[in-house]
């Protein structure tokens, strides 16, 4: 009897624990929420009590020359747009420097922020600054400025455009999982994972890469105009190095963010004592930003996507990137 009870009562356990950790992930989701919803309640009560001018919370009221620093991967071009913009607006802002540490991005949100760059240079003077990368989209992005200084030893170039898919056929079939699909015609849905990818689809592929790094030299050759051996080396996809990028007129000047804006008050013959403000997200930018974290928390347990509600932060299609494998 006590043999038979023995099972039963290992059942009962686990079904215990079970619905105790059910429980606890529950209230850690609850907490989680709880204190999402705090910080934007605390960020709001910000937005609204910021005054026109205000950026990142500190006010602006003095002539300067302002710096938008432009980090990490472009998945997505729009807060730093709506930055610069800001910028070209404020009247107290002389000169802007885009500080850059990027390996690029998207091809479409590289070229977005080149167009931005482009039209605020229209408004004020604009030079960028690379400080340790800008490289692929990243360094394209730099092509719209005035001027582009780097650092001696900074990682700059790696002009070029792929497109990247995995292709898991065999594994799919060794684990009993088939896909099936109809399609429009043979090259919609393709690449996929679970399909080999015909010729036809490659080669549309492949032309699609060299239309898009036609148009990267292109946008290159605008801005530089280098000779044609120094372009055929660019184009090959290396890195260099700041003081080698100099002496092949990838960029215009060894310096960072202090020489950048000596050399505006300079060439424009502005006062010479205008300092350089940091344009830092506004309460609005990081509110984003947390929203996007508590998206991906609360709907990636239960299979949706952030992206469904708002951009995808995700580096697909085209790339202009630079990665270190």
């Amino acid at each position: 009897m006590e043999g038979r009870d023995q099972p039963q009562e290992t059942s009962q356990k686990l079904r215990l624990v079970y619905h105790a950790e059910r429980a606890a992930r529950r209230w850690r989701n609850f907490a989680f929420l709880a204190f999402f919803l705090a910080i934007v309640m605390v960020g709001s009560a910000i937005t609204l009590s910021t005054k026109p001018g205000l950026v990142g919370g500190k006010a602006f009221d003095e002539d300067h020359i302002g710096l938008i620093q432009m980090d990490g991967v472009i998945l997505s071009s729009a807060l730093w747009i709506e930055r610069l913009e800001r910028m070209v607006q404020d009247d107290h802002v002389r000169g802007i420097i885009v500080e850059i540490n990027s390996p690029g991005g998207t091809v479409a949100a590289s070229e977005a922020l080149l167009r931005a760059i482009e039209r605020a240079r229209e408004s004020k003077p604009l030079v960028a600054v690379i400080d340790a990368v800008g490289a692929s989209g990243a360094y394209l992005a730099a092509l719209g400025s005035e001027r582009i200084f780097s650092g001696e030893t900074s990682t700059i170039g790696s002009v070029g455009v792929y497109f990247r898919w995995y292709e898991g056929e065999e594994l799919l079939q060794k684990i009993g999982l088939r896909e099936r699909q109809v399609q429009s015609g043979p090259l919609k849905g393709t690449p996929r994972l679970a399909s080999d990818t015909s010729s036809e689809a490659v080669a549309a592929l492949e032309s699609n890469v060299e239309d898009a790094f036609d148009w990267f030299v292109t946008e290159l050759q605008l801005s530089r105009s280098l000779s044609p051996s120094t372009l055929a080396t660019v184009t090959k996809g290396g890195t260099f190095i700041g003081r080698r990028a100099l002496d092949m007129g990838l960029v215009d000047a060894i310096g960072q963010r202090r020489s950048a804006s000596r050399w505006i008050i300079d060439h424009y013959s502005l006062d010479d004592n205008l300092g350089i403000e940091v344009w830092a997200p506004t309460p609005e930018d990081w509110i984003d930003g947390l929203f996007s974290v508590a998206l991906s928390r609360v709907l990636g347990p239960i299979g949706v996507s952030p992206g469904a509600f708002g951009e995808a932060q995700r580096a697909e299609g085209l790339l202009a990137l630079w990665e270190v494998n």
